[in-house]
């Protein structure tokens, strides 16, 4: 409890799946309050720990997608209590795509087309995987959402060439969306829930952030 803190997310999982996203509100130590409301273990005793949510939303989030990311193992069934260290949780916050409403600005309502036409218009696309384009929940100061399209368009392409199990590359700029490790070099694919000059931009300079810094020649 002393590594969690007021407003750090909390992913809950089960059945292959994130199943939903909250916010740490309140946290506290108290067994006779926990016995209230939840019987006590019978080896461990009371669930003495708790934590409040500030808000909740259901999810549909497949782990294969976190398997992806950089750090982490495919087959990792999230069993039981984990806290991340800070480096994995923004690599989890990036990965899936949480980000704040000021971050998103005027664009929330751009990814429902895409969405929707990845949902109902392919079969390659996994409906249960693709429940909602996207996810949010408010908060009293802020709010945040859960983008989903960027991940539908990779689970297109990916459907496309046949990979079962695609990888992400990490790199000092973040975290690519599909890195394809090919006879002839590296692909690195980034995906964007918009075709408008913005998205387009923010891609090319994601890319181009992404590439190595060239190496510096020395003279003799």
């Amino acid at each position: 409890m002393e590594r969690l803190n007021l407003g750090d997310i909390v992913l809950f999982t089960g059945l292959n799946h994130v199943r939903g996203i909250g916010e740490i509100g309140a946290l506290f130590r108290n067994a006779p309050f926990a016995d209230s409301m939840w019987s006590a273990d019978e080896n461990n005793g009371s669930w003495h720990n708790v934590y409040s949510l500030l808000s909740f939303t259901p999810t549909e989030i497949p782990y294969r997608e976190i398997w992806a990311l950089p750090g982490f193992n495919a087959g990792d069934n999230f069993m039981g209590l984990r806290i991340l260290d800070p480096e994995k949780t923004a690599t989890v916050l990036e990965g899936l795509g949480i980000e704040t409403q000021t971050d998103t600005g005027h664009d929330e309502s751009v990814p429902e087309p895409v969405a929707r036409a990845l949902r109902t218009h392919t079969d390659i696309v996994d409906g249960e995987a693709l429940h909602t384009p996207s996810t949010r929940y408010r908060l009293t100061e802020h709010e945040l959402v859960v983008h989903r399209t960027e991940a539908f368009l990779i689970q297109e392409y990916t459907g496309f060439l046949g990979i079962t199990q695609p990888k992400r590359l990490r790199t000092p700029a973040g975290i690519t969306d599909l890195h394809l490790a090919l006879t002839h070099g590296s692909e690195v694919v980034e995906a964007k829930r918009g075709s408008s000059r913005r998205f387009v931009r923010e891609a090319l300079a994601q890319l181009l952030d992404y590439a190595p810094p060239p190496r510096s020649r020395q003279c003799g």
